[in-house]
């Protein structure tokens, strides 16, 4: 699935990595303009020969690996290579085909030992006859996407640690207000099963920032009642709604004994001057709307 994050990243330029090759492969361009040239780049630039071994680095490649040039030059591109990047055979093989290969997600090595993960673009050197003479590698620190990809994992997983041990359900609610997610409370309470509820719609008016009571009709058929509460939030870079369910039908049912029991005499179990007048009110409030309507 594709992050929001990696379009903070700009890509490496195509133009501007053709724009090197094109300069390498002319005579016309001494190796000392060539190097003040590379080096104002902000990618790192690795070019190599036809072996894989380094001729040339620039001064971001150097600190990126972190390694002075001289220890860099000569040496061959697998040494800087993480473990486990068994890519560079098919890698020389595909640029030798197609003449390059852009932004392909790979890992170097730190001289320190940890791994870069980087955008790596290749192309290849040619002579006149069209042979390879060497390969022009960009590389670009992607690091700082990892870490914030890292983060948003475990910003992910602790919420969902949370929201699971809730006693109140919880649902998330996507596109065309669609349960994207529902912990285990929220199951509970709807009387069903995830795998019935995710992915439809939710079946009640939801408004932000709104507290309300809802009637719920369980599988079996039972009624129950819960207090709504939703808020906006994101879900997987997306706008949506977070939904609080918290069984109040005990407490709904109480409340209207409670009421009733005020209404009625205990003894007689007849209304009483309070239920009386709350009966007449509503009767002259029906009488009220009817006159209204002539």
């Amino acid at each position: 699935m594709k992050n929001d994050l990696q379009e903070v990243f700009v890509p490496i330029s195509d133009r501007q990595l053709d724009r090197i090759v094109t300069a390498m492969a002319s005579a016309m361009t001494a190796r000392d303009g060539l190097q003040e040239i590379l080096d104002v780049m902000v990618n790192a630039l690795i070019v190599l020969d036809g072996a894989g071994a380094i001729r040339m680095v620039n001064q971001a490649a150097s600190e990126l690996l972190g390694q002075e040039r001289r220890v860099l030059s000569g040496m061959h591109v697998k040494g800087l290579l993480a473990e486990g990047e068994p890519w560079l055979e098919a890698c020389m093989e595909t640029v030798a085909h197609q003449g390059s290969i852009r932004n392909l997600e790979s890992w170097l090595r730190h001289a320190i030992g940890h791994r870069i993960p980087v955008l790596l673009s290749v192309s290849a050197l040619r002579n006149r006859e069209g042979g390879i003479e060497g390969y022009v590698c960009a590389a670009q620190d992607i690091s700082e996407q990892h870490r914030l990809q890292d983060a948003l994992r475990c910003s992910m997983a602790s919420f969902q640690s949370i929201v699971e041990k809730s006693a109140d359900g919880i649902l998330v609610l996507g596109e065309e207000a669609r349960v994207a997610y529902l912990n285990e409370s929220a199951t509970l309470l709807l009387g069903r099963g995830a795998e019935e509820v995710l992915g439809l719609p939710f079946g009640f008016p939801v408004v932000s920032g709104n507290v309300t009571e809802v009637d719920i009709i369980r599988k079996n058929g039972d009624l129950g009642i819960a207090e709504m509460r939703t808020v906006t939030t994101r879900w997987e870079d997306r706008n949506a709604l977070l939904v609080s369910l918290r069984d109040v039908t005990e407490t709904v049912r109480l409340r209207e004994q409670l009421r009733q029991l005020s209404m009625e005499d205990e003894l007689t179990g007849l209304h009483n001057r309070r239920g009386f007048m709350l009966l007449a009110q509503q009767e002259l409030r029906l009488i009220e709307r009817g006159n209204a309507g002539f």
